[in-house]
């Protein structure tokens, strides 16, 4: 199909999780000075408590759920709508598609549309239905886009085998606030990692000889400055030709001709910083140093996307192999948008583990936005240089009840490689993504014989509890160390995932009712048993995500009074 006119009417933009600047006007000095810092003493790093300005989050866990309930998600954007076809299928129509159904009804001439269609598998998509209107497949996601009249809405919404269907629109960017773009450093400095590796369990593993190599991780982004000297090459040696961004593709498409209006270079900043702390070499060490990147530029120099760039991105890197996909991007804060979340799935259902910010909506709860809401991300949340949840880290529950966010990892005051030979302090979720798609790939790496599902999963069992309630820090801080104990072992494994304990109960009031997806990674031959200590709790059928990882969904109830209780595996 021509991209010329699939794309040739409207954009649905989603914003890079827009990094909080820290640097104030000795922002330079002080970066210099922690570049200069003895690599050994990263955990002790002086950084200026001044430039903090993050309360620390309310652990009250009973308020957190009041208050989540009483956000007026209406004003946040659409939340897309579940429908039965006729055969008891449910169907999740966006809002547009509704919309357009009325105007459809009331006889209106509607003009042509991008239509979105996606389906359970490739197999399941219904060419004979499709066979009179032009459109096109993604070749590893089962995605049809249709271009066709609004008044086909009808027509397309009844789609045989049909799991949602929405209409590629425009959603605003939020502009970050930019205070210092950076710094140049023409003099030489003594090598530093990234600073955080010590509090996720990185530094001894890699002093150990652990660095990822081999692993691929595709950051789809603002692009990335291939040229820097920290993302150039895998061993840090510029006379050498092994080039560390293997392949690098542009997906922005600005006059909808199909050839791409830019090439992958980042000149925003944001790619190239996400990168530097997946897996930079040279100046500044990232967690795997030694694993190769995939450059997907899905976002423009702007900071926005069309869902269709995202969407070719994700596909192009699971097409091209890709072992772990970071994506620092998102919707506006609490947005719930099915369609963003069916990629991320899509993409993880292949064995890709696919990694999002959880978004920098925070402190309020229900503030975590899609696609860190789909079923099967690792939505990552920020931590500050103590360990603690910072403020701006977007929240769970979602206002369909998700949990949320997976995991935490540092975020804040975080530097790492911008373009053209220079360095900066970033803060946000996104910093904290590339984090965790790093320690993914370092374990991935090392542990090549065993299905991706047992690393996630030894990932999430051996998190650091920070104390605070699993819709702020998800199963905890990123614990490398543990994790490699964990899958260096040989013990059979059985974990489940979320952790819900009598340190972090899950405390409803009365007669509400929260549907909790439980996740169980176990090497044994038989699965185990869920088994709680909550009243009003049924357990769906268990079904298989991936090899050794399956899931039960618990519909919890509260009867007449509060309850305290736990979840867990017998």
């Amino acid at each position: 199909m021509n991209k010329q006119t699939i794309l040739s009417f409207v954009l649905i933009f989603v914003m890079f999780l827009s990094p909080h600047w820290i640097a104030q006007s000795n922002s330079i000095d002080n970066t210099k000075n922690m570049l200069e810092l003895n690599p050994d003493q990263e955990f002790e790093m002086d950084i200026p408590t001044q430039s903090f300005d993050f309360d620390t989050p309310t652990r009250n866990t009973p308020e957190l759920v009041k208050e989540s309930k009483d956000l007026n998600f209406a004003e946040r954007g659409s939340l897309d709508k579940e429908f039965e076809d006729k055969t008891g299928k449910e169907i999740i129509f966006s809002s547009e598609i509704i919309e357009l159904k009325k105007q459809a009804s009331k006889g209106v001439n509607l003009a042509d549309e991008i239509y979105i269609l996606i389906f359970d598998s490739h197999e399941s998509i219904p060419k004979d239905y499709l066979a009179d209107y032009s459109y096109e497949t993604l070749t590893e996601l089962p995605i049809v886009v249709v271009e066709a009249s609004g008044n086909d809405v009808y027509h397309l919404s009844d789609t045989p085998s049909l799991d949602s269907i929405f209409v590629n629109r425009y959603y605003q960017f939020i502009d970050p606030n930019w205070i210092e773009t950076g710094h140049n450093y023409e003099q030489n400095f003594e090598t530093q990692s990234y600073p955080s590796r010590a509090q996720v369990g990185a530094k001894g593993l890699i002093d150990a000889g652990l660095t990822g190599e081999g692993a691929i991780i595709a950051i789809l982004d603002t692009g990335i400055d291939s040229t820097h000297p920290d993302l150039d090459d895998l061993d840090n040696d510029p006379s050498t030709n092994d080039p560390k961004v293997i392949k690098e593709k542009s997906f922005i498409d600005y006059n909808y001709d199909g050839i791409a209006d830019s090439d992958p270079a980042d000149v925003q900043g944001h790619g190239t910083h996400c990168a530097g702390i997946a897996a930079g070499i040279g100046n500044i060490n990232g967690i795997a140093p030694g694993a190769f990147l995939f450059n997907g530029k899905v976002l423009d120099d702007y900071g926005g996307g069309d869902f269709l760039w995202i969407a070719n991105g994700v596909n192009w890197a699971v097409e091209e192999g890709a072992d772990v996909i970071s994506m620092s991007l998102g919707g506006l804060y609490g947005d719930v948008q099915m369609y963003m979340n069916k990629i991320v799935d899509a993409a993880a259902m292949t064995g890709a583990q696919v990694v999002v910010a959880a978004g920098n909506s925070g402190p309020s709860q229900g503030t975590i936005s899609s696609p860190a809401l789909a079923d099967f991300a690792l939505a990552v949340a920020a931590s500050d240089y103590y360990t603690n949840v910072v403020d701006f880290s977007s929240r769970g529950p979602s206002v369909l009840g998700d949990i949320g966010p997976d995991i935490l990892a540092p975020g804040a005051e975080i530097i790492s490689s911008l373009p053209g030979n220079s360095y900066g302090v970033y803060s946000g979720t996104s910093m904290a993504t590339p984090a965790v798609a790093g320690g993914l790939a370092l374990l991935l790496a090392e542990f090549s014989a065993l299905e991706p599902a047992l690393v996630r999963g030894a990932l999430l069992d051996t998190a650091s509890d920070r104390d605070y309630h699993p819709f702020e820090q998800g199963a905890g801080l990123m614990n490398l160390a543990d994790a490699y104990t964990m899958l260096n072992s040989g013990d059979d494994l059985n974990i489940i995932h979320p952790k819900i304990t009598s340190n972090h109960p899950l405390m409803l009031s009365s007669g509400e009712t929260m549907i909790i997806p439980v996740d169980m990674f176990t090497t044994g031959t038989n699965l185990p048993t869920l088994s709680t200590t909550l009243s009003g709790v049924a357990f769906s059928s268990t079904f298989e995500v991936d090899t050794h990882w399956y899931r039960s969904l618990a519909t919890i109830t509260m009867g007449n009074a509060n309850q305290n209780g736990t979840i867990s595996l017998t």
